[in-house]
């Protein structure tokens, strides 16, 4: 690639990168009930990153079924 080209690439993650960190802001600056589904649904996905590492038994991030059952278990 030249350096045009890399430049030209260069240009466009730092555009995305910036309009990424926008909408994150905006969504921290956003109160917790929000009408929009982008919002709401970025948040779960956010809780989910938050609660999967602190269950340390569980090695593979393949889903909740995985943390439901272990807790179903250990209840019993």
């Amino acid at each position: 690639m030249s350096a045009e080209e890399l430049m030209k690439d260069l240009e466009e993650l730092t555009k995305k990168y910036e309009e990424a960190m926008e909408q994150l802001k905006a969504l921290e600056e956003s109160p917790p009930v929000s009408s929009s589904s982008s919002a709401t649904s970025n948040a779960v996905g956010q809780k989910q990153i938050v609660v999967f590492p602190r269950d340390k038994k569980i090695k593979n991030f393949t889903g909740r079924k995985v943390t439901s059952r272990s807790k179903t278990l250990s209840m019993n």
